[in-house]
């Protein structure tokens, strides 16, 4: 008896150790998650060396479609804004190289193709240049958007036209269905992600809404975002919102099952706590692995507590 005692003075000791490890692992993977179907998959998968071929070939396909009603393709403050999100110092990461492997404009794209070319010049004004250097993105340390381009650059023109010898009715009728509405004025922003930008998306996405507010002056309730990342950051935040809101209830309601399983306060607390400590375990597991939490993964915790409140309620009854 004495030896078995020893042996559970060994393991708590070795528990109260690792501990706090423990926790801060679990802590940093439930303020981290990845929500691209694309990662859930291993780089050896076949479809996935297909898709990375189609990538190499065609670019990424992790985009953020920007809009809002009556976003007109006539609206000279999409020039800035394209600008600013190729320019801005905002959308670049510490060593300077963009975040975003491409932004593309219906605006852009239809004036490139009309003719007779013609300069369609939309200098970065000063007070755009004021709005910008009074407004600062929420929850970050990269400073005011006030970067987004130099005041040497402030007298280029955003479009360069192309003289395709395309008319502009032409023009507005091929890219209808693509860059364009069917009503032949309507058009948005397309901001593609690169691998280092899609590591962050959630702080970009956030960098872009106040862009959009800065340089179109379009209210925050009025800028609708689509498109592969946006469903992720939605599954994100719905995950979540999930696990927060239901994790104490959830927690409760196990403990009263093993009390009441077991008959005792004292045994319920024994199942209950192992039930937990092997659910943190898991969760710091995945984050010093480097993985992330995914629409997948994020079951794992309550699936191991339940079953590890299953197996400890069976073993107990036997004693």
């Amino acid at each position: 008896m004495q030896q078995v005692i020893s042996r559970i003075r060994l393991v708590a000791v070795y528990v109260a150790v690792l501990l706090p490890v423990i926790i801060y692992g679990a802590m940093h993977t439930l303020q981290s998650s990845n929500n691209s179907p694309i990662d859930w998959v291993d780089s050896t998968f076949s479809e996935r060396k297909q898709f990375d071929e189609f990538v190499e070939l065609f670019g990424p396909g992790d985009v953020v479609i920007a809009s809002r009603p009556e976003y007109l393709w006539t609206d000279k403050r999409l020039d800035r804004l394209t600008l600013g999100l190729r320019k801005s110092k905002a959308f670049r990461s510490q060593e300077r190289s963009p975040l975003f492997h491409q932004v593309v404009s219906g605006r852009e794209t239809l004036l490139r193709m009309k003719t007779p070319p013609e300069t369609t010049s939309a200098p970065f004004s000063h007070g755009a240049e004021n709005m910008l250097a009074q407004s600062s993105v929420t929850n970050e340390s990269a400073g005011p958007l006030d970067q987004y381009i130099h005041s040497e650059n402030s007298e280029h023109s955003v479009i360069k036209p192309l003289n395709s010898g395309i008319p502009l009715t032409e023009g507005i009728r091929r890219l209808q269905g693509t860059m364009i509405d069917k009503d032949g004025k309507t058009t948005w922003i397309v901001v593609t992600f690169n691998a280092v930008g899609l590591k962050q998306r959630t702080l970009l996405v956030n960098r872009l809404r106040r862009a959009i507010h800065v340089c179109c002056d379009v209210d925050d309730s009025d800028i609708h975002l689509a498109g592969p990342v946006i469903d992720g950051m939605s599954v994100d935040e719905a995950s979540h919102a999930s696990l927060t809101t239901f994790a104490g209830p959830l927690a409760l309601v196990i403990f009263i099952i093993c009390w009441w399983s077991l008959g005792s306060l004292l045994a319920g607390t024994v199942v209950f706590l192992t039930a937990s400590f092997c659910q943190a375990v898991l969760l710091a597991i995945i984050y010093y692995s480097g993985e992330k939490l995914s629409a997948i993964l994020i079951i794992l915790p309550p699936l191991v507590q339940v079953l590890t409140v299953s197996g400890g309620i069976h073993l107990m009854n036997y004693t």
